[in-house]
């Protein structure tokens, strides 16, 4: 059984994909615990990413940029 792509796994958990390929992805991680562990940390990092903390760094950067501009 070939194992998800990285692209996948993280398409899956920014929740990117269609209906169908989220449901093909879940069926495949019950029986790959190497791809199952694998996405558990992509669950995470994209938890992260949509975070009230990860929102304010981004503002800061775009504020950085911004005042580097000026």
């Amino acid at each position: 059984m070939p194992h998800l792509s990285i692209v996948e796994m993280g398409s899956y958990a920014l929740k990117e994909l269609s209906q169908a390929e989220m449901l093909r992805v879940e069926k495949h991680v019950v029986r790959c615990a190497k791809c199952r562990d694998h996405l558990e940390g992509e669950l995470g990092w994209a938890a992260a990413m949509r975070s009230p903390f990860m929102a304010k760094v981004r503002k800061m950067i775009d504020d950085r940029k911004k005042a580097a501009k000026a």
